[in-house]
């Protein structure tokens, strides 16, 4: 990803997609693709295809976007199988880290706080630990722990285990993050997410049935510092 910022002081941001990663297993169904070792298995070719690409938006000086390219509209038609692709998704997802950073200006090792995660249709609210310091990617980085539980679902409703709408009902988070304090920004994270969706039965309408999903998320930036430089 690539950021550069605008003379109107918006920004530019540029995402290529290097490579691709998933495993997943839904109610016995695996699905596993390494774009580095299965790029060549024609029952993968849809991300093939998007080995290489780059999207781009622009966002204005409240960061609110105002432009995105072609291809990432494309994405955006696919989100049922390319969800979390787009520049605009990188982006947020990477800003949305931020809210996980305490307010105070100076952290010690073994501090805690509370902390609230908007994962776009669910919010997590739980408690962070600052570990200390450590290097990555020969940069300084703090280190810190997340533990957090679902607190609201996509439409607000279906949380906790006394509910009866359909949605999830139960979630957990966890994972820890490095946070580079000099440029403000997650370096890397993992974030392990384990959801009980209730759905209704299809067999019999007075109950329902209970779905367990697991996702794990890692995500990686490299920060380049800003060019600025005038649209044409």
């Amino acid at each position: 990803m690539k950021v550069s910022i605008l003379l109107d002081g918006g920004k530019e941001v540029r995402n290529t997609i290097s490579a691709i990663g998933v495993d997943s297993s839904t109610m016995g169904n695996e699905m596993k693709y390494n774009s580095e070792t299965d790029g060549d298995d024609d029952d993968f070719s849809f991300y093939n295809r998007l080995i290489g690409k780059t999207t781009k938006i622009r966002l204005d000086k409240d960061d609110d976007i105002i432009f995105s390219s072609d291809d990432q509209n494309q994405f955006r038609s696919m989100q049922h199988r390319s969800p979390g692709l787009t520049t605009s998704d990188q982006y947020d997802r990477l800003n949305r880290m931020g809210g996980v950073m305490p307010k105070e200006d100076k952290i010690i090792p073994t501090d805690t706080w509370d902390f609230t995660l908007d994962m776009k249709d669910e919010d997590y609210s739980g408690r962070a630990t600052y570990l200390g310091y450590t290097t990555y990617d020969t940069y300084d980085v703090a280190v810190v722990k997340m533990d957090a539980i679902l607190s609201q679902s996509v439409d607000g409703e279906g949380v906790g285990s006394n509910s009866s709408h359909s949605g999830f009902k139960e979630g957990r988070l966890n994972g820890y993050m490095y946070w580079d304090v000099k440029d403000n920004f997650a370096r890397w994270t993992e974030l392990n997410l384990s959801t009980m969706t209730k759905v209704p039965d299809p067999l019999d309408s007075r109950s329902s049935m209970e779905i367990p999903f697991k996702e794990t998320i890692i995500m990686y930036a490299h920060y380049k510092p800003p060019q600025r430089f005038a649209l044409v």
